[in-house]
């Protein structure tokens, strides 16, 4: 992992449910971290490629090894006013050291 390329400081959301005080559940976000992230928008041959795989991928998302992060649509990447939604997630190498997030912009 080339640390210079971390330019980008990402929040990273995870879903949580509340019960109102009439028991209505209500779904909100909340911010469980911070980090800095490499984000480019994939090619069209790897946008092929991934479809086949991930089913709707638009970015790469590169970060450092978190075991937080995971694929069940329960955790979002927010960067400034963008936000992601995380279809795919690759240990590289399974060293735990950095991992490649495919995503979806979520418009």
């Amino acid at each position: 992992m080339i640390i210079g390329t971390l330019r980008h400081p990402i929040e990273i959301h995870a879903d949580t449910t509340t019960q109102t005080a009439t028991g209505e559940i209500t779904h909100t976000w909340a911010s469980i971290g911070t980090d800095w992230a490499s984000i480019r928008t994939l090619s069209a041959r790897e946008l092929q490629a991934s479809a086949q795989i991930y089913g709707e991928a638009s970015h790469e998302i590169r970060v450092r090894y978190r075991s937080d992060i995971t694929v069940d649509r329960t955790r979002r990447i927010v960067l400034g006013s963008r936000t992601f939604e995380v279809n795919g997630v690759d240990n590289i190498e399974q060293r735990n050291a950095e991992l490649r997030l495919l995503c979806k912009e979520i418009v």
